[in-house]
């Protein structure tokens, strides 16, 4: 339970001040129950309502399958106390910890000689859980003790920082990290937290066997490698006596200074001629800035626009962009002093770009050679051009909607205003309009794929024969897996009565228009290569499975299954899961990820009839295109794959009712289907043919006689 006190009231004298009490539902201790709410630091406050409360989860605890984080939210009602509410817990996986002291003894990490094992203040969010509220995200740091050796006599400190991209929005882990003290002595008791520039600071106590308790700290700045307290460690107060007892300091305390928002104020208790508490004081000072930057795109066309993106560490205050040759124009409000400037290139050729970036300790400087290229796109001409009605009428590709009648000389118009996202491996659809002439009106349409500024045969999309407005024609085509990211051109081009034209010759009658492509990649491509018992015909080749008359797909596909992605930490969470995915006969089946997976995951397939199974290890996603082929049993988890008489790999098939286990009550689904000759797409049909008969419990006796179940992490 945790209890709400009404501050209001609180804060002027009443009295009566009332307060409620809330269950923290599914919260699971190991006998000791220490949650805390988060403590608002700075000068924004917190968005009303949605108040956090936090806990670790222990798996050295009961009842606890993996480590992580608990946070529930409550929202308080003083005038109608039964409409207030707490939330569910939102769980959050971490990085494994052992937080489990001793059997949750209080006497647990050795003093010098004399000195009775001290408390380590186990399975306890430290005082205090810290939130601050930034412009574009608000953030809270904690932290807890963690066992180092697994000897329960060495510990350090586990620290979280939670960010929450919007107001009750789902918090996730931003950065964790383990802090170990140097010269092997113990850091527990730790109190944390951040300044207005996002720097932390954490204070905490040490000892071991020739170390007496002491106070030290460290801190990190928001622009040091995440998970990483960078500062050295220094000194608070240094103890020359042991703590005469086992129970030790609740609870050392650090708070922001709310003056300048950046003096840490911590205070924590020692031993020098007695139990004495010190105060430490300290500032984490930001660094001149490193100057660093980044555009897109960086291959452009003359006139293209380029967004440039400062990067620059340790907070600047003040950009400086300059260009050589200095043939360019600022767009979209910006100037040379932008941060995040938008320039326009009006010459071909490579540029020189500088940055100088400064703030109040310092300036630096980055310099890119020929870091911006401009490629000149060859501009068709025409002898006649629009005059006789032969022009584009609409053109329309995603985002872009552009209807428009007939241009004049030089019958060419770049709309660099307008442009569509296309991501790789999609599919896509372009609709075309001609002009007011009556017949032979060809479009043709390339997208410049690989960026090299020039319109290649194979980069060319299609053309249409169309008659005059408003007679339509569509282009169906597949963005190319490997095409370049970033931002391209495609060239759409008109020419009377001819199918089979060029992108940049010499034409009598038309029109060209010149459009942005956005090249994104925002899905991954999983390539598998899997194989099952069932409908395995040998040489590398799956039968069809039938509906009892025909194959129930169409083309190659042999049959679907699904995908699961499980985190790599804890199996039984399933981050990602693509059902009906079409398995070829081949054995290749090809899935498409979120590109916001970007971790290492273990890959499970399933299959109506067959068992679920799982790749050894767990599968980086950090590329975009992906392979991975079920072809040894060193490939799946357990080993578990059955070698065929060609020597190929296959996943068992006879898990009729999908529970994990070949055995007898698959046998029996599958005879009573026999008895009754039951025919179509069903799961006891294992070889697919489409009747149920003796051939498909064959497969499943032989299983079930060697025990075939599921195997996973």
């Amino acid at each position: 339970m945790v209890f709400v006190l009404n501050r209001a009231k609180m804060l002027v004298g009443n009295p009566s001040p009332t307060m409620q009490g809330f269950p923290l539902t599914g919260i699971i201790t190991s006998g000791f129950y220490s949650p805390l709410a988060f403590n608002a630091n700075g000068t924004t406050p917190p968005f009303p309502g949605n108040v956090p409360v936090v806990y670790m989860q222990d798996d050295s605890w009961a009842a606890v399958a993996s480590d992580h984080i608990k946070l529930w939210t409550i929202n308080v009602n003083w005038t109608t106390p039964a409409s207030s509410t707490i939330s569910s817990p939102q769980i959050i996986p971490t990085q494994p910890f052992d937080g489990l002291f001793d059997g949750r003894s209080f006497t647990n990490l050795p003093q010098p000689a004399g000195g009775a094992d001290v408390d380590v203040l186990q399975t306890t969010i430290m005082y205090m859980a810290q939130y601050r509220r930034f412009p574009t995200y608000n953030t809270a740091i904690f932290n807890f003790v963690v066992d180092l050796n697994g000897a329960d006599n060495y510990s350090g400190i586990r620290w979280y920082e939670l960010r929450q991209p919007t107001d009750g929005a789902p918090w996730t882990i931003y950065q964790e990290g383990t802090y170990s003290a140097p010269g092997g002595r113990s850091a527990w008791c730790g109190n944390m937290c951040m300044d207005q520039n996002g720097s932390i600071g954490l204070a905490y106590t040490v000892v071991n066997t020739s170390t007496f308790p002491s106070l030290r700290f460290t801190g990190r700045r928001a622009s040091d490698p995440l998970g990483t307290m960078t500062l050295t460690e220094d000194v608070i107060a240094n103890g020359t006596q042991v703590d005469p007892h086992s129970r030790y300091g609740d609870y050392a305390q650090m708070t922001i200074d709310p003056v300048d928002d950046a003096t840490f104020w911590s205070i924590g208790e020692y031993f020098k001629g007695g139990r004495k508490n010190q105060v430490g004081v300290f500032q984490i000072v930001p660094l001149s800035p490193i100057a660093q930057f980044s555009a897109s795109p960086t291959i452009v066309t003359v006139n293209q626009t380029v967004t440039f993106t400062d990067l620059s560490s340790n907070t600047p205050t003040s950009w400086v962009w300059s260009f050589s040759p200095n043939i360019i124009a600022y767009v979209g409000g910006t100037n040379a002093n932008s941060q995040n400037p938008q320039v326009q290139f009006t010459t071909a050729g490579p540029y020189i770009v500088t940055l100088v970036a400064t703030n109040f300790f310092g300036t630096d400087s980055e310099i890119k050679t020929n870091y911006i290229n401009v490629i000149p796109y060859c501009i068709p001409a025409y002898t006649t051009g629009t005059g006789a009605g032969d022009y584009i009428s609409l053109v329309q590709l995603g985002s872009i909607n552009n209807a428009t009648g007939a241009s004049s000389s030089p019958y060419y118009t770049y709309y660099s205003s307008l442009s569509a996202d296309l991501a790789r491996a999609s599919s896509n659809t372009i609709t075309l309009s001609a002009g007011s002439y009556f017949a032979y009106n060809n479009i043709s349409v390339w997208i410049d794929f690989n960026q090299n500024g020039v319109f290649e045969t194979s980069e060319k999309l299609g053309n249409v024969e169309l008659a005059a407005a408003p007679a339509t024609g569509i282009i169906t085509f597949t963005a190319p897996l490997a095409a370049a990211l970033g931002t391209t051109r495609m060239r759409v081009r008109e020419v009377y009565s001819d199918g089979n034209f060029d992108p940049c010759n010499l034409a009598y009658y038309g029109e060209t228009e010149d459009y942005d492509i956005n090249i994104i990649n925002t899905n991954k491509v999983l390539n598998l290569t899997v194989f099952l018992e069932g409908l395995y015909a040998g040489s590398g080749i799956m039968n069809k499975a039938s509906n009892g008359s025909d194959p129930q797909y169409s083309g190659s596909i042999a049959d679907q299954i699904s995908v699961e992605l499980h985190n790599s930490s804890s199996y039984p969470y399933i981050e990602f899961n693509a059902t009906n995915v079409n398995l070829n006969t081949n054995g290749s089946a090809v899935v498409v990820v979120p590109g916001s997976f970007t971790g290492s995951y273990y890959v499970t397939i399933r299959h109506r009839n067959s068992i679920e199974t799982t790749t050894a290890v767990p599968v980086s996603f950090l590329a975009p295109m992906l392979s991975y082929a079920f072809n040894n049993q060193a490939k799946a988890y357990g080993g578990n794959l059955l070698q065929t008489n060609d020597g190929r790999f296959v996943i068992y098939s006879g898990d009729v009712d999908q529970d994990g286990l070949i055995d007898s009550s698959d046998l029996i689904s599958a005879d009573n289907d026999v008895s009754t000759f039951t025919t179509g797409y069903i799961a006891t049909d294992i070889n697919g043919d489409g009747l149920v008969d003796s051939s498909d419990m064959i497969v499943i006796d032989n299983n079930s006689g060697t025990f075939v179940g599921t195997m996973h992490p």
